[in-house]
């Protein structure tokens, strides 16, 4: 089996999308384990003191 020149251009993207499956499911059976995960949150600057409460709580 070969790939088309399309499908050679999404196959990094494919890879990407598994990968970041791979990244969900194991997040989540941290959360379902009831670990401590680290979560990263990026905002642009005007927005911190929106967001910043619920981060606190």
């Amino acid at each position: 089996m070969v790939l088309t020149a399309g499908g050679r251009r999404f196959l990094p993207l494919a890879r990407d999308l598994v990968a970041r499956a791979d990244t969900a499911e194991a997040a989540v059976g941290a959360l379902a384990a009831g670990r401590a995960m680290r979560i990263t949150v990026g905002t642009p600057a005007t927005t911190t003191d929106v967001i910043a409460p619920f981060l606190a709580t």
